[in-house]
């Protein structure tokens, strides 16, 4: 098989090909692994490739001012400051190569930002949430609120159904019974169950991009052991809309993608 002819550029798609799709999970800049995401992910893996869609799957900020949470004194307590960290990094994304389509999924730390305002100031809800403050219009990003979802082909694109845990993908993709690509849990999974009829259906979480040494909510030695770095490739035929992942994970700030090594 020859795979530079499946892989077209964006504009020259045609029904037989196979685009790129990358999918990125949570993040939560500006508490975000820089090595792994800005010098491994943008800098290196995606100018490298041609790609179709990039889809970020929710958590890309953390919005920590404005949690329910006891708020450490090494955190950023400025919600102005956060998101002008996560909204230039996304601006980089969005332009560092030529993209056919963005998806921006909302996630429940994206989320706090509305639940704060309609808890502590709901009469400033409408004038606050009528600007782009994650600069999600101003990079051309389509923007799926949270506890929504979007597809691409026959996948799903959500960011939870409200399962958490090392069991959430299996429970999701139970409850869903179709095609799944979702974040939330920080885990790297890839499960294929199929119906009765034999029709198989994936679902998917390619881990996260956060930084553990911001961590204060969870024991260090846990979230090393359960939260993988990491994003994830799809590979879409464009006639039938089928998908084939494949995760990556981010090893020693390493990885390997169609066979090259990538080092940031």
């Amino acid at each position: 098989m020859n795979l530079t002819k499946l892989f077209k550029g964006a504009s020259h798609a045609t029904n037989d090909t196979i685009v790129r799709d990358l999918f990125l999970p949570d993040a939560h800049t500006p508490y975000h692994d820089k090595r792994a995401l800005e010098a491994l992910i943008i800098e290196k893996v995606v100018p490298a490739f041609t790609w179709d869609t990039c889809v970020v799957l929710g958590d890309w900020f953390d919005c920590y001012a404005v949690s329910d949470y006891r708020k450490s004194p090494r955190r950023e307590h400025s919600l102005k400051k956060e998101l002008q960290v996560g909204a230039a990094i996304l601006s980089r994304l969005a332009t560092v190569v030529p993209w056919k389509r963005r998806i921006f999924v909302n996630g429940n730390h994206e989320w706090r930002l509305e639940r704060y305002l309609k808890t502590n100031a709901p009469a400033l809800y409408d004038l606050v949430m009528k600007g782009d403050h994650f600069g999600i219009k101003a990079g051309g990003w389509e923007n799926v609120p949270y506890m929504e979802g979007t597809h691409l082909g026959k996948i799903n694109i959500t960011h939870d159904l409200g399962y958490a845990g090392d069991l959430a993908v299996r429970r999701s993709l139970l409850r869903l019974q179709d095609n799944l690509v979702m974040g939330h849990v920080h885990t790297m999974d890839y499960l294929v169950r199929a119906t009765a009829m034999g029709t198989p259906h994936v679902g998917v979480c390619f881990g996260w991009l956060g930084g553990v040494k911001h961590i204060d909510y969870k024991h260090l030695m846990k979230a090393r052991q359960e939260w993988t770095l990491g994003f994830g490739i799809g590979y879409r035929h464009v006639r039938t809309g089928i998908t084939w992942f494949v995760p990556v994970p981010i090893v020693k700030y390493q990885a390997v993608v169609e066979g090259r090594l990538f080092k940031a």
